[in-house]
């Protein structure tokens, strides 16, 4: 680790020269400039952070990486044994998906699916679908979900169009719960 060594030492009721205190406000600079991690990231570490020992208890605390191999081992591990479970496929009321084939958004834009979840879902996926694999001049996103449906927003890929009303699209959808 750098240490900031100053060239000259002061005593109380002796003369300071003035070319000696600019030599120790220089040393000083010198050492800021170029030992010192900056904060917009223009002067990197030449050596590995350490943290404490403990795990994080708070949001926005630093965490080592032994505590996040763990996270993500464990993490691993049930997505594995869930794979390797002969009945490893969620209930239908935690996950749902279908094709929507030829539906005409209304006049906001929109394309309401009734998901059959019973519940907001926490995540839905959707996918534009055309036969053929053909460009889409339109793109999907979700515009709204409750516990019966969630509305897909259709846009025209121009942006000076905006929302478009009145087209008919296909999607692919999935909600999970």
């Amino acid at each position: 680790m750098a240490t900031l060594v100053k060239q000259f030492t002061f005593v109380a009721d002796t003369p300071i020269l003035p070319n000696q205190v600019n030599a120790n406000f220089d040393d000083i600079v010198s050492f800021l400039n170029t030992n010192v991690v900056h904060v917009d990231g223009s002067k990197a570490m030449t050596a590995q952070l350490e943290l404490p020992s403990a795990d994080p208890t708070t949001a926005n605390q630093a965490t080592r990486k032994s505590y996040v191999d763990a996270l993500n081992s464990s993490q691993a591990t049930a997505i594995t044994n869930a794979q390797n479970t002969a009945n490893a496929a969620l209930p239908s009321s935690y996950i749902n998906g279908g094709i929507a084939l030829n539906v005409t958004s209304n006049g906001a834009g929109d394309v309401a699916v009734n998901h059959g979840l019973g519940a907001e879902p926490r995540a839905v996926v959707i996918i534009p679908y055309v036969p053929g694999g053909a460009t889409l001049p339109w793109q999907v996103a979700l515009e709204a979900k409750n516990s019966g449906q969630f509305n897909v927003r259709v846009l025209h890929n121009d942006p000076g169009v905006g929302i478009w009303t009145g087209v008919t699209v296909s999607f692919v959808w999935i909600a999970i719960r």
